[in-house]
């Protein structure tokens, strides 16, 4: 009888020593790991999420609005406003302070990023939000 033999034909002196080829399930598995990072990674990692076109709006964040529904009426919470990009100190403050709340007292506004921090009573906030 007659035994099969195998013949593997690899150029010599191409592959470096030490160097193994990758077998195909290694390389799909990496290939699908990179895939799910890619798509469970958040877009402000890759990308701008606010567009330059977005209408402002104003709004109570979640963790504000968690924070108010915690808290007594009469509560004094620090908050921080923000507004628009370009906006100057002044003008943030000037905002704040036409809207006629009496509880507001202005920490500090922001020159680099238009932000004003403050503290307001817990009933004011929406109000706040409203007048902007």
């Amino acid at each position: 009888m007659s035994e099969k033999k195998t013949l593997i034909l690899s150029p010599e002196g191409v592959a470096m020593e030490g160097l193994t080829i990758m077998p195909a399930n290694t390389r799909s598995t990496i290939a699908l790991l990179i895939l799910m990072i890619i798509m469970v990674t958040p877009m402000p990692v890759w990308g701008g999420a606010m567009n330059s076109s977005t209408p402002a709006h104003v709004g109570v964040s979640a963790n504000l609005a968690l924070t108010i529904s915690s808290s007594q009426p009469e509560d004094v919470i620090p908050v921080v406003a923000q507004f628009p990009d370009g906006s100057t100190p002044e003008a943030m403050i000037d905002a704040i302070r036409m809207s006629g709340l009496s509880s507001v007292i202005i920490r500090h506004a922001f020159h680099i990023i238009p932000m004003v921090s403050l503290y307001i009573r817990n009933d004011e906030i929406t109000l706040l939000s409203k007048n902007m």
